[in-house]
Order: C-alpha cells, then structure tokens, then sequence
C-alpha cells in the first residue's frame, strides 16, 4: 500500500521461512524486488505477523536484505495496548509471550511517530473474547 509517498508492506511470514535468517533475507529481498519492478519504489515499513523468533529478529534481517537501516517501530519489552487499561504484555500472540506482530520502519526515509498495539478483544456479557490470536499495530510515519 502507499499513502502519501508511503510504501508500507504488510505480511505474513510462514513458519518455514520464519526462523531461518537466509529464508528471511530471500523473502523481503523478494518483496523489495517486486515493489520495485512494479513501480511502486523502495519499502518505507513492513508489519504484520513475522512470526520472529526473537525480539529483533525482523529488523535485523530486513537491514541485511535490504540493506538499509530499518528500525523497530516498537523496541520495549512491554505492551501495553491502547484499548487497554493498566494492563500490559510480553508479547503479541494469543498467550502474550511472544511479540510476532511488529513494525520495522527504514530510518532512512521515514520518521516514526507514534505506535500503538490493539489487543483484539470485545466485550461480552460474561468478559472479553479475542477476535483474533495476535494483537494489532497501528504505526504513524511521516516521509
């Protein structure tokens, strides 16, 4: 997608590709090439699901393939999400132990300001149900 001057790549990385920084490295470098050849110019942000198997994995792959200097959107430890209250997390999955979905954003083209993770949840009758597995992200960066 690209939203004024944009070009923000969103994913889904499978588990076979995932923890493999070589079949990572192919991945982006392959969706970088595309974007390319299609016009659309080089990747400003990549989110979404990476299925990282550590914190930062996905930044640090992402540099290498691309080679360029891309940047967490969200480095902390904690999450604390925007519909929340006075609740925090480890990660983004369904136990909140492992942070998949990220933001990586190429320091050079862009500036973050601001990121928020959304949790999922709605409200029942009897509590709260995850509409989905992961978390949310919301990223706000200017060219």
């Amino acid at each position: 997608m690209k939203c004024y001057n944009v070009l923000v790549v969103f994913v889904h990385v499978p588990n076979a590709i995932a923890k493999s920084d070589s079949a990572c490295q192919t991945f982006y470098a392959t969706i970088q090439s595309q974007c390319l050849q299609e016009g659309a110019g080089a990747i400003d942000v990549i989110m979404g699901d990476t299925n990282q198997s550590s914190a930062d994995f996905t930044q640090r792959v992402v540099s290498v393939s691309l080679n360029t200097n891309f940047v967490n959107a969200h480095s902390g430890t904690s999450i604390e999400p925007f519909d929340t209250y006075q609740r925090s997390f480890k990660g983004t999955n369904a136990t909140g132990t492992k942070k998949y979905d990220v933001a990586v954003y190429n320091a050079d083209t862009v500036t973050l300001k601001n990121v928020i993770y959304l949790t999922q949840f709605i409200a029942t009758e009897s509590g709260a149900a995850a509409v989905t597995d992961h978390m949310g992200i919301g990223v706000h960066v200017e060219k």
